[in-house]
């Protein structure tokens, strides 16, 4: 098997400029109305397309946009394979980033806890973390829904565009 070039990362942008702000926003409206879901689906599928995609696990655009906080993204790089079905997944891509950009932000939300409880003797986990609940809980659920999908949305245009530019090296 041979592997194609992928799309650059000007393509990936143009793309998500084209795609994503009057098509997607304006179909979603209509679909929906509701403009304060359509902003939120909007938004996260412009996430997902720029800074949250399939090319974390190489040393793309999206992984160099993370600026200072591109060391959440080493580990990921090197335990994933790039275009595996944990990257570039139209299901699975996407929740195992979520997925582990949930356990690296809860692992430095506890160190950070830790150091502050051993020279304050204040648990902040104690106090944040049922109001994180509590504020999780008082969103309404589409909004969520529509943050999710967003997501979705714009890795897997990020992919389907991958699968279309290799379709069609192959056959040059």
């Amino acid at each position: 098997m041979t592997i194609t070039p992928m799309p650059s990362g000007k393509v990936h942008d143009s793309i998500a400029a084209i795609s994503i702000c009057p098509v997607f926003f304006i179909g979603h409206y209509l679909a929906h109305l509701n403009l304060w879901g359509s902003c939120v689906f909007m938004l996260a599928t412009v996430f997902s397309q720029l800074m949250f995609g399939p090319d974390l696990d190489a040393g793309s655009k999206q992984y160099k946009r993370w600026g200072i906080f591109r060391w959440i993204w080493i580990p990921y790089r090197k335990l994933i394979p790039h275009r595996s079905v944990f990257s570039h997944g139209l299901l699975w891509g996407p929740i195992f980033r979520c997925l582990y950009l949930l356990v690296v932000i809860t692992i430095f939300a506890l160190i950070i806890n830790q150091i502050i409880y051993n020279y304050t003797n204040i648990n902040f986990a104690r106090y944040l973390f049922p109001k994180i609940i509590y504020l999780m809980f008082k969103l309404k659920i589409r909004y969520l829904m529509q943050l999710v999908a967003g997501l979705f949305v714009g890795a897997g245009i990020h992919t389907i565009t991958d699968k279309i530019f290799s379709f069609f090296k192959n056959l040059i």
